[in-house]
């Protein structure tokens, strides 16, 4: 692997692992690479890998919590009841079923980011989609009298959950300006 596909390699955020594993070892042990008279790439370099891996930490907490809430309230829903809110109340059992799936899928996604935000990027359109989904078939639904308004008001947690993966999602600023000659990179 030459110099120039090794650090192209190491700033992108998706990549083989093998491939990335090998352009990392690439940057560190060659001379031209590390040595003293290219220490302006390495250290842009570095401060771009630096950037995209480092994430608040508080953060990623907030979010693991709000998957962590979404999963104990969806997980009853998935048998068609629901702990806080009398599902004879007028909330269909087909209607928490399906809310329950979708809201562990949000709670799962929400704690996999929070542990590895580079996974923000594939669970973004993903949770897009379900909230998408939320929102049609909880009009429906309430067209039909299966939901009952009140309820509808706990899938703020999946907009807040999506509203989180999409901050993980976005690359986060630069505090220096990266120098010319990596900007071609």
């Amino acid at each position: 692997m030459d110099c120039t596909e090794a650090q192209k390699t190491v700033l992108l955020s998706i990549a083989d692992s093998n491939k990335m594993e090998e352009a990392r070892l690439h940057v560190r042990t060659c001379t031209k690479c590390s040595g003293a008279d290219n220490s302006t790439s390495l250290a842009g370099v570095i401060q771009e890998v630096s950037r995209r891996a480092d994430r608040s930490f508080k953060g990623r907490l907030a979010l693991a919590m709000l998957g962590i809430v979404q999963i104990v309230l969806a997980l009853p829903w998935l048998f068609g009841s629901s702990p806080l809110w009398n599902s004879s109340a007028g909330t269909d059992s087909s209607h928490l079923s399906r809310d329950g799936a979708i809201g562990i899928m949000f709670g799962l996604a929400a704690i996999s980011v929070a542990r590895s935000p580079r996974l923000a990027v594939f669970a973004l359109p993903i949770t897009l989609i379900m909230l998408l989904l939320q929102a049609i078939t909880g009009i429906f639904d309430d067209s039909q009298g299966h939901v009952h308004g009140n309820f509808e008001s706990v899938h703020i947690i999946s907009a807040v959950i999506s509203i989180g993966i999409a901050i993980l999602a976005r690359p986060k600023r630069l505090k220096q300006q990266i120098p010319n000659h990596l900007k071609a990179l």
